[in-house]
């Protein structure tokens, strides 16, 4: 309402309950909304916004989060495939998205219960998102010091 582009990632909950299980939306990201503005724009519509508690900022400056990191959120709920907030992991194996809804998208692949799962981070945030993802989909990103990023043949491994 305030002319500033605004974005909240939503997932849909289960909750069971003793009689049944309730579905509703929540946060992919709790406790964050995303908005765009120029760093020059006036804060104080933001911030006289009821429920805003206040900005992230660096250095008495807006942080900026990776375009990057919300375009893959933005990919993966407009995919409408599964997705749910996850602890923040700073670790384990990068990738990218070959085929699929979801080609192009980086993160760090996981494996619970034998499925695998695509972690996508904010990392400004130090917030997390998993979707599911066949495994065969993606393929390794290594990071040579001094070098661009490579990517390695679906299904090759190489010890690092």
């Amino acid at each position: 309402e305030k002319g500033f582009p605004s974005f909240l990632h939503q997932y849909v909950k289960e909750t069971a309950w003793s009689d049944r299980i309730v579905k509703s939306k929540a946060p992919l990201i709790p406790g964050y909304v995303f908005f765009q503005m120029e760093l020059s724009a006036n804060w104080l519509p933001v911030l006289q916004t009821p429920g805003v508690f206040d900005l992230v900022t660096f250095d008495s400056l807006p942080a900026q989060v990776d375009r990057k990191e919300l375009a893959s959120l933005h990919k993966v709920l407009n995919a409408s495939m599964l997705a749910e907030p996850w602890p923040f992991i700073e670790v384990g194996r990068k990738v990218v998205v070959e085929k699929g809804a979801l080609a192009g998208v980086e993160g760090t692949l996981i494996e619970i219960k034998s499925r695998s799962r695509l972690v996508i981070t904010v990392s400004l945030l130090q917030r997390s998102v998993a979707v599911e993802i066949d495994r065969g989909w993606v393929s390794p990103i290594l990071v040579n010091p001094g070098r661009e990023v490579s990517r390695e043949e679906p299904g090759a491994m190489r010890k690092l």
